[in-house]
């Protein structure tokens, strides 16, 4: 599950949210969620159904979502942008590729391969 863009994921994308989280502070990743006390705080709410999953109604919704927007309005941060690509060009790794006249290939480390193998 996408604990970091829960609102955007979870609620606004597929219409279900979680009610009752019994750890203080929003929606997150069970591991950060205080240590031993945490977990079982949250397992037990789960077992015992205070804390739960609900489709939302379309009003329900666009209220949520209106919610979210004057929030991450205001600086908190609600929509978080998921890490950047390295763009940078990759090293060629494995050995050199020479392909002969005859339409065969072989490698620098004396290996070779015809061009029909699959």
């Amino acid at each position: 599950m996408n604990y970091t863009n829960y609102e955007q994921k979870m609620v606004e994308r597929c219409s279900f949210a979680l009610v009752g989280w019994p750890v203080p502070g929003p929606v997150r990743n069970p591991s950060k969620v205080g240590g031993r006390s945490g977990v079982n705080k949250l397992l037990d709410a789960f077992q015992d159904g205070t804390c739960h999953w609900v489709k939302l109604t379309d009003e329900e919704l666009l209220v949520r979502m209106k919610d979210n927007r004057a929030r991450a309005a205001r600086g908190e941060p609600v929509y978080v942008l998921r890490k950047g690509r390295n763009r940078a060009p990759l090293k060629q790794r494995g050995a050199d590729i020479v392909v002969s006249s005859d339409g065969s290939s072989s490698s620098s480390d004396g290996s070779s391969s015809d061009s029909d193998d699959c």
